[in-house]
C-alpha cells in the first residue's frame, strides 16, 4: 500500500518498506522521483517513457526486489502516469 506524505519539493510516498521522493528537475514537462529503502540506500529513479507514454521504473544495478515492492512501484507508476494524462487532456482541452 502506498501511502503519501507530505515533503520538501512534493509529496512523499511511502510503502512497507520504500519511500519514493520526486526530484527536482529542470525543463521536464513531466516528474521525475528516487526510489530508496527506508534507510535511505538508494534503489532506482521512475521516470517518463516517451516511447511507453507511461511513467517507468529504472532499477539500480544489483537491487533485489520480492512480489510486495514490485506490487507497490507497479502501482505507483500506474497511478502517476493516470495523473499525467488527466492533466495533459485537462491542458489540451482549455
Amino acid at each position: 500500500m502506498v501511502q503519501r506524505m507530505s515533503g520538501h519539493s512534493g509529496p512523499v510516498f511511502t510503502t512497507r518498506w520504500i519511500r519514493i521522493i520526486p526530484s527536482p528537475a529542470r525543463r521536464r514537462k513531466t516528474w521525475l522521483w528516487r526510489v530508496e529503502t527506508l534507510a535511505e540506500a538508494p534503489l532506482g529513479t521512475i521516470r517518463w517513457l516517451p516511447g511507453w507514454r507511461r511513467y517507468c521504473f529504472f532499477p539500480e544495478g544489483g537491487a533485489s526486489f520480492d512480489a510486495e515492492c514490485l506490487t507497490d512501484l507497479a502501482l505507483f507508476c500506474e497511478e502517476r502516469t493516470l495523473e499525467q494524462k488527466r492533466t495533459w487532456k485537462k491542458a489540451k482541452e482549455a
